[in-house]
């Protein structure tokens, strides 16, 4: 799908999704907000790296990334626990797209 409104100028998006529990982690850092940054980043560069696999020099493109957690779904969709709310996974999720100029 090509939406230019996606990504800035020269620019593709490409977003990576992964199932992730509710409870991972201790409810992801248990309520101490470092401990989930850090969870956060930790999942979203394992699917970084994952990917990179697939993708040769897909780690030196990447000009902007995000993460959803199920954390962020309940804050800004209000579904709980494991709902994936009805906007999970589509363009206007704007969330989880990492930016990038493949050479």
């Amino acid at each position: 799908m090509m939406n230019p409104a996606l990504a800035p100028a020269g620019k593709s998006s490409l977003m990576l999704q992964s199932r992730a529990s509710h409870r991972w982690m201790d409810n992801w850092g248990g309520g101490d907000r470092e401990r989930y940054r850090l969870l956060k980043e930790k999942a979203m560069q394992t699917l970084i790296d994952r990917t990179a696999g697939l993708i040769p020099g897909l780690q030196e493109c990447i000009d902007h990334k995000d993460a959803a957690t199920p954390l962020t779904y309940v804050r800004f969709t209000q579904n709980t626990m494991e709902q994936v709310p009805p906007g999970a996974g589509t363009p206007g999720n704007r969330s989880s797209i990492i930016h990038w100029a493949p050479t």
